[in-house]
């Protein structure tokens, strides 16, 4: 049986080595201009500390009840195998500055993720409250 704890371990190791095309869609040479261009360094140089483990992913998720950190929505673990799939689950870090470690890191989904961005926890906390609120009085 497939461990869905490992595949998520997986996809944090790949992404703490993001060198900025998630894709692929920027030859080498590109990135190797961009790396010595004149708007100073590219975002290949990117890589973040990772001190946690499949373990670690599986406690986080159960101490969350098995629910999106950001929204309470139930995450059904096994969607990890799924590709494309919005309401995959997803290792989010808090604090964009530091790595996957220990206290900075969330399970949510991968649609939740992919909205935050970059944005803080308090910004975003503030903008999903407000979400909920609209969703509540429109009645979805």
């Amino acid at each position: 049986m497939r461990n869905p704890y490992k595949k998520m371990m997986g996809n944090v190791r790949m992404a703490s080595k993001n060198k900025g095309s998630a894709r692929n869609t920027i030859s080498e040479d590109m990135k190797r201009t961009l790396v010595n261009g004149p708007n100073g360094p590219y975002r290949m140089k990117k890589t973040h500390e990772v001190d946690i483990t499949w373990e670690d992913i599986k406690e986080q998720f159960e101490a969350q009840d098995k629910k999106c950190y950001w929204t309470g929505m139930p995450i059904d673990i096994d969607l990890i195998f799924e590709t494309h799939n919005c309401a995959s689950p997803s290792v989010d870090r808090l604090d964009d500055k530091k790595g996957y470690v220990k206290g900075n890191f969330v399970i949510t989904s991968r649609f939740v993720n992919n909205g935050r961005g970059t944005t803080s926890e308090e910004k975003f906390k503030l903008f999903i409250k407000n979400m909920k609120k609209t969703l509540t009085r429109m009645a979805i």
